[in-house]
């Protein structure tokens, strides 16, 4: 919203100072959050987490201005990157709210799996046991009766 406030408001030095700034200021708080919010939740593997993040914000900060140059370059003028900028942050709402959608449906799928493990006091999802049948939920292996 405010990328698209910037691009209508460009012609007016005031509104297009006061927008620099504000987008300037809560830029700064972006890259940090993000990458802490990566580290949550990929708490197994914190490193490679933290490589991804710092991996899409650089392929960010080249695929950004390549493309407000190729939209200047188009002839769309020097408001066209603005409308590119507002394109790029509405695509990654869509990335984020699609893998949010995920990982709810992942969540509830695992709920009653993971609440009837911790009262079994189970550690494995599966296994065999030892007449060779597959069971879920490995708990103590029943006695066979001969």
């Amino acid at each position: 919203m405010g990328r698209c406030a910037l691009a209508l408001g460009a012609g007016h030095p005031v509104p297009a100072l006061a927008l620099v700034f504000a987008q300037g200021t809560l830029s700064f708080g972006v890259g940090s959050t993000l990458i802490a919010r990566a580290l949550y939740a990929a708490q197994g593997a914190p490193t490679l987490a933290g490589g991804f993040a710092t991996a899409a914000f650089n392929v960010g900060a080249a695929v950004g201005p390549w493309a407000g140059g190729a939209v200047i370059g188009a002839g769309f003028g020097y408001r066209g990157p603005m409308w590119v900028s507002a394109a790029l942050v509405a695509l990654a709402f869509a990335v984020a709210g699609v893998a949010a959608r995920q990982q709810r449906q992942r969540a509830v799928g695992q709920e009653p799996l993971q609440t009837e493990l911790a009262c079994r006091g189970t550690q494995s999802l599966v296994g065999a046991g030892p007449s060779g049948a597959v069971r879920v939920g490995l708990g103590p292996e029943p006695e066979s009766v001969p």
